[in-house]
């Protein structure tokens, strides 16, 4: 969990970055668009499914407006359409605290079966048998270190 976490914050980091000077958008197979800029994504829905929209990916542009810190999000309805916009940077603060606890528990984890301590409380089970329960929480010796 926790490599996967760092992988998915640096890349919501990149690609909020990345946002912030180019923008890329498309419209899939059921006639529903995308869009990727300025930190936000951009996902629309019309009503009217047009056969005739050119479907696939319209490309990689660049902005020459820089970054913007939007702070908007939410659906909308429009006359014909709906759309969702969602800003990347609140994805990147639900993921990176997540991911900071995910590797601060992985390191006591080590520490703990280091120092011979029970990994469940950190009792310390110097001159307890092998397979011994914790006395101090009742963890049996697959959940303490040896």
């Amino acid at each position: 969990m926790k490599w996967g976490g760092a992988v998915v914050t640096v890349l919501l980091f990149a690609a909020w970055l990345w946002s912030g000077r180019w923008s890329a958008s498309g419209v899939v197979q059921s006639g529903d668009s995308w869009q990727f800029a300025g930190g936000t994504l951009f996902l629309m829905c019309p009503h009217d499914h047009d056969p005739l929209r050119p479907r696939g990916f319209r490309g990689i542009f660049h902005n020459a407006g820089g970054h913007v810190w939007n702070l908007e999000w939410g659906s909308y309805r429009v006359p014909g359409s709906w759309w969702v916009q969602f800003p990347i940077w609140i994805l990147l603060v639900l993921s990176a605290p997540v991911t900071a606890i995910a590797w601060r528990l992985d390191t006591l984890a080590l520490r703990r079966s280091g120092l011979n301590l029970c990994r469940n409380c950190g009792y310390e089970r110097a001159g307890l048998a092998a397979g011994a329960v914790c006395p101090e929480c009742g963890a049996g010796a697959g959940t303490c270190s040896i």
